[in-house]
């Protein structure tokens, strides 16, 4: 079937965008997660070897007011560079005064820049014990970024910025066993997803089986109803066929979604079920309705829509129930709707109907032929019908009539059946 083809093929479309998805997602909580463990082991193994150099040099004991301070500092920052592979130093005070700045021999003033002012500025200077670092890639190296609270005991006695080019092997280490990771983060999605996808698959394919062995059954007791229904008042279910067919091949020339005419197969089906409530004094008369009897006949469309309005499946019939005696100018029952406010299934149904009434043969007249028919019709166009549609019909009216109209009713049933399995189950 070609519906169940093309969920099957839906299926697999997004069950595969489903496992590249997830191992995205994966990858970029496991990158993000290993970098960031990365930096920080990284800036606490540099900041614990700084915090062990500033103890050797003393720097906890120095004198702010001490006029040898400037040099002192300098040397401290050199010590660090050199000893620690520093490109970039800057010492302030607690008032985040500069109170040295030295850079590597051989470099630019331009990484100080990049960490005073796109780092510090941006980060703030921390409140605590807090270390502030950041990685960051340039010029094809790795660079980590640090701002280092100074303490002397509990006593703030400055900061301590810079930073330090970390050494390509370890770098090289760090992408190695970062792209090994992934890969088995790859692997291991997609060796879940191929472990749990016959399975998935399998309990897919049979609850589609049982959606369509319930739409087959739904299709099945719509027919039986619709065929319970015509003959209540008529000696065949032909009446109902026809205009199913009518109906559904107008919806198919004016190029309606496959919604819609499900919804058109679905009214014109059980169009009259509302004459299940209607007495057999007046649904069997032989002769004309009196006035008493003919409002009584009306409320067929009520008691009808009553029927329907609780199932979810029907639901989408209703306006054709509802609505299929309305006309186009506002005159007809039971609302008295007019133009574009009839829904459009209740407008292709009532040409249908009031076609095949009239091309049929019944107790109290000969059939027309479909030329006089057509003839007639158009005099209702724009009263009894709408006349766009009206238009359509009667461009295909004869082929539609020559189609259906001298088949037998088992092949008529035959034929509902086809267009019932295209709508609903391809």
């Amino acid at each position: 079937m070609k519906r169940y083809n093309n969920i099957v093929r839906e299926f697999y479309r997004r069950t595969f965008l489903s496992v590249i998805i997830i191992s995205i997602f994966c990858l970029y909580i496991i990158y993000s997660y290993k970098k960031a463990e990365f930096s920080n082991g990284l800036s606490v193994t540099i900041s614990s070897s700084v915090n062990d150099l500033l103890s050797e040099n003393g720097i906890r004991r120095l004198d702010i007011n001490d006029i040898k301070l400037k040099n002192k500092l300098n040397k401290i920052s050199r010590n660090i560079i050199y000893n620690l592979n520093f490109i970039h130093v800057t010492v302030f005070s607690t008032d985040r005064e500069v109170l040295t700045s030295i850079d590597r021999d051989g470099y630019s003033g331009l990484y100080r820049e990049l960490w005073i002012t796109k780092t510090l500025e941006k980060l703030n200077f921390p409140d605590s014990h807090r270390l502030i670092y950041r990685l960051q890639n340039y010029d094809k190296n790795v660079f980590l970024q640090i701002l280092y609270p100074v303490y002397s005991g509990d006593k703030l006695i400055g900061y301590l910025g810079g930073v330090s080019r970390v050494d390509k092997r370890i770098v090289k280490d760090f992408e190695d066993n970062l792209i090994s990771t992934l890969l088995t983060v790859i692997f291991s999605v997609f060796a879940l997803s191929i472990i749990i996808f016959p399975i998935i698959k399998t309990s897919y394919n049979k609850i589609e089986e049982n959606r369509f062995e319930l739409i087959k059954t739904n299709i099945h007791t719509l027919m039986t109803l619709g065929d319970a229904i015509a003959l209540r008042d008529s000696d065949t279910n032909d009446h109902n066929y026809r205009v199913t067919f009518y109906s559904i091949r107008l919806a198919e020339e004016m190029g309606l979604k496959k919604y819609t005419v499900r919804s058109v197969i679905k009214g014109a089906l059980l169009h009259d079920i509302g004459k299940i409530g209607i007495s057999d004094t007046i649904l069997l008369k032989d002769g004309p309705l009196n006035y008493e009897e003919y409002e009584t006949m009306k409320d067929h469309v009520i008691l009808g829509a009553s029927l329907v309005a609780d199932s979810p499946w029907l639901e989408n019939g209703l306006d054709v129930i509802r609505y299929h005696h309305e006309k186009f100018d506002g005159t007809g029952y039971i609302r008295g709707l007019a133009g574009e406010d009839i829904p459009i299934t209740a407008r292709i149904f009532s040409i249908a109907d009031v076609f095949d009434a009239l091309t049929s043969k019944r107790p109290y007249k000969e059939p027309l032929g479909v030329i006089k028919t057509i003839k007639i019709m158009n005099q209702g166009s724009g009263l009894h019908f709408d006349p766009k549609i009206l238009d359509v019909f009667i461009r295909n009216a004869e082929k539609m009539y020559n189609e259906a109209y001298n088949l037998s009713t088992d092949i008529l049933r035959e034929k509902i059946k086809s267009l019932t399995d295209k709508y609903f189950m391809e």
